[in-house]
């Protein structure tokens, strides 16, 4: 071993600082050297074998730290190594075995605590990747990885106010950790605190200016709060940095939508689906446009090659559209035979067989204008301290978003939909009695005979949010394809000169479908304060735009089947 100019820890100390320094040739030299004179060498057989997991000869990796264990059965950080080069196979249980193993060898051994929470997490097993970041950090408190990771898992399970804990504790460790900045932005986002996520944002694309994923990120936010040319900025921003990015070419079609920039819109949808062919979403919108835009044919052919059922709907107005009705219905039958709960399929079905003729034979809700009912007085009122006036102080402190893109709501705000995800004081109040509405409509009379009501699922989730419509203020005709039943509740209805004006209309059409028969159902409610309304999800309506110097306010919900 150079003619025994050195020793052999001295050979494995040179080797370990060529390692370290990323000079593997020159380590992978000394190991060598060192096992040429001791082939019962355990480190260097350990550290030779972490060399060829690196150079991805992994089978070979596996073989030397599984000689060297043989020797030193007590090798905590071989046992972790051979964990990092099991999990790269894609052997999951097996690495979990031999990190538990590093483990009960160095019970402090923080690294594998968090190496073994990465492959739970990987698994799905989230819980228990949480006991073991939990542990990383109780041995190693200033482990800004593990407490960024263990935020992630935090923010899978929903727990965001604990992810957000976790990433700033990450990045008080650490200040200048883009990932945890990132991460950040994105359980912001979710909050719904959408100037505290572009803030994060920001602060992670000053650390690493090149993520793209984050510009991405950036521009979803900046699209959420109507910041549609800024959102534009960012979107090609990650462009530049990642040509072949197929999700920002596609959140890009989705401002230049919005901004009316219609064929600039195509042609970022169909830049994002030559990238990523299988890209669902991509294909919907682009069918969304094409449809729009009066391209009907062009569509139905997106539809086809999405290769997705989740779009059966948009297929089913296209074919209406172009005046195929026979076409229409052998679809539309052959849809029955798979679900008869696509909110979306009820609507267009409900609507055709009414312009046609014909009897509706999607079941979900054959008749829904008829499901509509109301409930007064939900809260005794007293005055400026009355439930209904502190709720409205209570939601102005919610973040909300002018004309939030992709949504009917014009000239108003419309928050989120967390308000009933962990809601408290008198948000939990509202919920009691929302819920206690809902059940006094499941049992109403037309329940004995109601396919609809029958066949609701019993695990339903309420998901709220509140609206504030401004002096001309509407919401365009829209269903909640995601719900089941839907609801609004009346905070605030300004006194109208016109008695339409503020008046909630239901009614069959939307979507621009062709009419027709222009007498197709429809009905107009005029509602007053402390007024619940319930309705079928699949049901159409909208807002008459008012006149009036006094915000309209009320709180929107679903029904969701979990």
């Amino acid at each position: 071993m150079n003619n025994q100019t050195l020793t052999i820890q001295q050979a494995i100390d040179l080797a370990v600082r060529h390692h370290a320094a990323g000079e593997l040739d020159k380590a992978k030299s000394l190991y060598q050297q060192v096992l040429q004179v001791n082939p019962n060498q355990p480190k260097a057989l350990h550290l030779l074998g972490v060399i060829a997991h690196q150079v991805n000869k992994n089978d070979i990796a596996v073989d030397l730290i599984g000689k060297a264990l043989a020797l030193k059965p007590d090798y905590a950080e071989a046992y972790n190594n051979l964990s990092n080069v099991l999990q790269a196979q894609g052997k999951l249980d097996d690495a979990v075995a031999s990190y538990r193993k590093a483990i009960v060898v160095k019970p402090d051994y923080a690294e594998a605590y968090y190496n073994l929470g990465n492959v739970l997490q990987a698994q799905g097993k989230l819980d228990d990747a949480v006991a073991s970041y939990n542990k990383a950090v109780a041995i190693q408190p200033d482990y800004a990885d593990a407490h960024n990771n263990l935020g992630n898992v935090l923010q899978a399970q929903g727990k965001l106010d604990d992810a957000v804990a976790r990433y700033n504790k990450a990045i008080a460790v650490k200040p200048d950790y883009g990932d945890a900045h990132n991460n950040l932005g994105n359980v912001l986002q979710a909050l719904g605190k959408l100037g505290d996520a572009v803030a994060s944002y920001h602060k992670a694309i000053t650390i690493e200016p090149d993520g793209a994923d984050v510009h991405n990120n950036l521009g979803n936010v900046l699209q959420a709060q109507g910041k549609l040319d800024d959102a534009v900025a960012s979107y090609n921003n990650a462009i530049a940095i990642k040509p072949d990015y197929a999700d920002a070419h596609n959140n890009l079609g989705n401002v230049l939508q919005a901004q009316g920039k219609l064929d600039d819109a195509v042609a970022s949808y169909n830049k994002a689906v030559a990238i990523q062919p299988d890209c669902v979403e991509a294909h919907y919108n682009l069918a969304f446009i094409l449809r729009k835009l009066g391209r009907y044919e062009e569509a139905l052919s997106s539809i086809d090659m999405s290769g997705s059922n989740e779009f059966r709907g948009q297929y089913l107005e296209c074919l209406y559209a172009l005046k195929k009705y026979e076409e229409f219905y052998l679809v539309l039958g052959k849809l029955i035979e798979n679900s008869i709960t696509d909110l979306r399929v009820a609507a267009i079905s409900t609507f055709v067989s009414q312009q046609i003729g014909r009897e509706n034979p999607y079941p979900f809700c054959r008749n829904p204008i008829d499901f509509i009912r109301s409930y007064e007085n939900l809260f005794s009122e007293d005055g400026e301290d009355g439930f209904l006036q502190r709720l409205i102080l209570e939601l102005y402190r919610h973040e909300a978003v002018w004309e939030p893109n992709a949504k009917s709501t014009h000239k108003g705000f419309q928050s989120n939909t967390e308000l009933f995800d962990k809601p408290t004081g008198l948000l939990l109040d509202l919920k009691r009695k929302i819920q206690e509405k809902i059940e006094l409509y499941r049992s109403d009379s037309f329940s004995e005979e109601s396919e609809f009501i029958r066949s609701m699922p019993k695990h339903l989730s309420l998901e709220g949010w509140f609206v504030r419509l401004s002096n001309g203020g509407h919401q365009t005709e829209h269903i909640h394809p995601s719900g089941w039943l839907s609801g609004v509740i009346y905070l605030q209805v300004p006194e109208m000169l016109n008695r339409d004006e503020g008046s909630i209309e239901f009614g069959l059409w939307g979507y621009d479908y062709p009419i027709l028969d222009t007498n197709y159902p429809r009905k107009r409610h005029h509602p007053k304060n402390g007024q619940l309304i319930l309705f079928p999800s699949s049901l159409f309506h909208k807002t008459i735009p008012f006149e009036s110097d006094r915000e309209r306010i009320c709180v929107a919900f679903d029904l969701i089947p979990t």
